[in-house]
């Protein structure tokens, strides 16, 4: 069973399409990408889903700034 982080990262991150699978690598590139979902998953005053706010942390320096914790 899935689930909700699972699918986020599948959605948001297309984790199922790494082809890491060797040693800790799997293991470590799963909390490396769980890090910019729980970040943008505190951000609450842009309500929006996860890809989209990583898309505008992407273009809006500011408010990767914010997501940062560094505003």
């Amino acid at each position: 069973m899935e689930n909700l982080l699972h699918w986020v990262l599948d959605v948001a991150l297309k984790e199922d399409d790494y082809p890491i699978r060797k040693d800790n690598a799997p293991q470590n590139s799963a909390v490396m990408q769980q890090i910019p979902v729980n970040l943008l998953g505190k951000e609450k005053p842009v309500r929006w889903g996860i890809k989209n706010k990583q898309f505008l942390a992407a273009i809006d320096n500011k408010y990767l700034e914010r997501v940062l914790g560094l505003a």
